[in-house]
């Protein structure tokens, strides 16, 4: 009768320990990582930055600016769902909210702003291996424009 008491226990043990586990491998599945580059785009002279190389023809198809320079290049991780943002150059911040994934996507409401100024608020579905490109404000040196590319 002990034995099967202890075997039960350890039965017990067992199931809820592998449970947890489940849970921790779900949860580490449940978070995006999604690469946030500011670009300035105009219509002065130097081209694609190479730090913006692999957009080149996704930028010169999309726009028709002379010259995209990077500002600003960061890593936004954030829970699915849930939601992360990232500060900018020039004061600006971007904050992706998710709503869930489905397989190699993401559904992602996009809010962009500087300081209280909302500059573009949209809703994407980003997905693996596909750079968003979105079109932003003008400035005065030119047009930003936002890549954004879940990883």
């Amino acid at each position: 009768m002990k034995t099967s008491k202890q075997l039960h226990l350890l039965f017990v043990l067992f199931c809820g320990l592998s449970c947890m586990g489940l849970s921790t491998a779900e949860a580490a599945e449940d978070e995006a990582r999604v690469q946030v580059i500011l670009v300035q785009a105009g219509n002065g002279e130097g081209g694609v930055d190479k730090a913006l190389r692999q957009y080149a023809g996704n930028l010169e198809r999309l726009f028709r600016f002379k010259s995209y320079k990077q500002s600003s290049r960061q890593t936004l991780r954030l829970s699915v769902p849930g939601e992360g943002s990232v500060s900018l150059a020039g004061g600006q911040k971007l904050t992706i909210r998710s709503g869930g994934g489905s397989g190699s996507g993401l559904k992602a409401e996009i809010s962009w702003k500087r300081g209280s100024k909302s500059l573009l608020n949209t809703r994407i579905n980003l997905r693996r291996g596909s750079p968003a490109v979105l079109g932003g404000p003008r400035s005065k040196d030119g047009t930003w424009l936002l890549i954004l590319q879940l990883k």
